[in-house]
This record gives structure tokens, sequence and C-alpha cells, in this order.
């Protein structure tokens, strides 16, 4: 495998560690990223869903684990004379992503989430909880987003959390100041994006002045533009503020020695 084949599993297996939780699942402790996180970093290196990546559902079904028993006196739970199983829903995912040639390429996984089980029927602190059999009536969101996200991680998405390397302190700590510093260097770009962008419009705004028959029609023109220019003016970011304040300013002027000429016109047709 050349490093060309893990381009797309390096620029997503970081993750900012601000979006990771603690998890227990099955007794299991483990560490966990936001599905919707992901999504944000796979749409970020490869394009929106839909267009650059899709899932879909192939099969799904129920599947009986063990009969559901109370902790606290062993007695299997019955309905009449038919066990209450513990049930878990699994569902089978069609992952695809489009290649260079626009075509797709899927690869399948499976998603599980409990979906009937028994809880309570212990003393913790000193206090018993009552026993209940609970049915999560999200099963369907649940293993489907347990699904797509184990599907994600194959294709490097947070890999450094599925992997294990996040438990290293020193590498966590390190792949933790390359986020950061990619979150600064992405911000440093955006921002610049955002001032060429007002220059661009600030031209556009001195071209419509210059060739608009009057102030009124160049004022409709310009509202767009002095919208734009305006919000950014009232940023916080000093560095996109000043820019855009000065732009608004020249707008400003421009306009009003626009409508000084056109007053200064209507005025000598009055005199004649």
């Amino acid at each position: 495998m050349t490093d060309k084949n893990l381009e797309l599993w390096e620029s997503v297996r970081k993750v900012d560690q601000s979006k990771i939780k603690d998890a227990n699942i099955g007794g299991h402790k483990c560490k966990s990223v936001n599905a919707i996180e992901m999504a944000r970093m796979l749409t970020k290196a490869l394009g929106p869903i839909g267009q650059a990546w899709k899932y879909r559902i192939l099969w799904e079904r129920f599947d009986n684990e063990k009969p559901i028993r109370n902790p606290s006196t062993g007695v299997m739970i019955m309905d009449g004379n038919s066990i209450i199983w513990e049930q878990s829903h699994t569902a089978m995912i069609e992952f695809s992503v489009r290649d260079k040639n626009g075509e797709w390429q899927s690869f399948e996984h499976m998603g599980h989430t409990p979906y009937r089980y028994g809880s309570g029927g212990t003393v913790y602190k000193g206090q018993a909880k009552p026993f209940k059999i609970v049915v999560d009536k999200e099963y369907g969101k649940k293993t489907i987003t347990d699904g797509v996200k184990k599907c994600m991680s194959y294709l490097g998405v947070a890999a450094d959390v599925y992997s294990g390397d996040l438990d290293n302190w020193e590498y966590a700590a390190q792949a933790q100041d390359e986020v950061e510093i990619e979150k600064a260097d992405d911000s440093a770009q955006k921002l610049q994006e955002q001032i060429d962008e007002m220059a661009a419009r600030l031209k556009d705004c001195q071209n419509f002045i210059e060739k608009a028959s009057d102030y009124a029609q160049a004022k409709r023109s310009l509202k767009p533009h002095i919208t734009y220019i305006g919000n950014r003016a009232a940023s916080s970011n000093q560095k996109l503020q000043k820019p855009a304040a000065k732009a608004m300013l020249i707008i400003e002027q421009a306009l009003s020695e626009k409508q000084k000429l056109e007053q200064q016109k209507e005025g000598e047709q009055c005199t004649k």
C-alpha cells in the first residue's frame, strides 16, 4: 500500500478531542465520537452526502439474546407461558463513496443496538431500584447511526479514536496539537477568503456607482454588497472588521459624491 492509498485516511483520522466522549457499551468502557462530527469530517474531505458519499439499509432484523430475569430474584420474566427475551436490533448498511471517475464504490457493515432489556432490580448506595422492562423507541436511529459510524471509521474517519491510539496520552497530546494547528490554518484561510471577497465586492460597487444612471439606481444595485460588507464591519475580529469598515466608508463616500453631482445637475437645470 502506497502513501497515496492512505491520503483519505490520513486526512480524516485526527479528531478534535473536544468532540470525544466516554461511552459504556455492554459494560465495556470506551471512547466515542459524535456521528455528526464524523459526517462533517468526511464531508470536508470528500464532499456532501448524496454527491460524494451515501448509504442505504439492505436489511434489518430483531434477534433474541437471552431471557430477561429480575437480577434481585433471578426469576425469569414471563408473559403467560411465553418467555420475554432481551432483543437487539440489527441492520446491514451499504456505504458508498464516489471515486475519481464518478463511479460509486460500495462496502457493507452492520449496526446494532439493544431494543428490549431489563433494568433495575438492584440496590445502589443503599437504595433499591425497581425492576422494569425497557423498550427503546429510538432503536432504528441508533442502529443506523452505529452502522454508518462503523463504515466511516473503515474509511479512516476518527481512526485515532477507534484504533485506540488516543489511549496513549503522549500521542493524544501531539494529535490535538496538530488539530489545533489545522483549525488555525483553516481560520486564517477563511479570513483571507472573506477579505478577498470584500475587495472584489468593493470593486464591483465602485463600477456600479460609476455606471449607474442615478443615485437611486446605484443604491439599489449595491444593496447585497453593502449587506455583505456591513455584516463583516460588525465583526469582533479586527482583521476582518477594519478592512470592512474601510470598504464601507469608500462606498458611502462614492455614493455621497454621486448624489451631490446629481443634485448639482438638477440645480443647474432649474437655473436655466
